[in-house]
């Protein structure tokens, strides 16, 4: 029990973060947003926070898929995390999901990209049962799993 709220604890400091500062766009380096101009041409629906050490952009793409990205000083791209359909997930996160949470269905899904690691976050709904939140790597280990009550 220990070791999972120490998961938690870890999954929440970097998931959870307390919003900054909304910031207008004529106040983020223009490194940063040529940035993110290159990675998300389609972007749309844009808002900017100033976050400490780093810039913080919300946007949609295509037919309103959420996405949030964050940015260092210098441009490059830190972390990214974008709302994606469920048939989206790799079959080795689905085969996971399918096995040990067979009275589950999928609710939402995320993928979050940070470095060269990716992971899922998964919330779960049941009938029976009360909902579930996963992060899942992108080898089908679970990482850390918090029951919404």
């Amino acid at each position: 029990m220990k070791y999972l709220l120490i998961i938690f604890a870890w999954t929440f400091s970097i998931f959870g973060t307390v919003k900054g500062q909304d910031i207008p766009v004529s106040q983020v380096p223009n490194v940063v947003i040529n940035s993110f101009s290159e990675d998300f041409s389609n972007a749309r629906d844009i808002d900017w926070e100033r976050e400490s050490g780093y810039f913080e952009v919300d946007f949609e793409t295509g037919w309103g898929r959420d996405h949030e990205a964050r940015y260092d000083e210098s441009g490059t791209l830190l972390y990214h995390k974008e709302e994606i359909r469920n048939r989206e997930l790799p079959d080795i996160v689905r085969d996971k999901i399918d096995s040990e949470y067979s009275d589950y269905n999928i609710d939402d899904a995320e993928r979050i990209i940070e470095g060269d690691e990716t992971r899922y976050l998964i919330s779960l709904d049941s009938r029976r049962l009360s909902d579930l939140d996963l992060l899942i790597d992108d080898k089908g280990e679970i990482i850390s799993e918090a029951y919404d009550d």
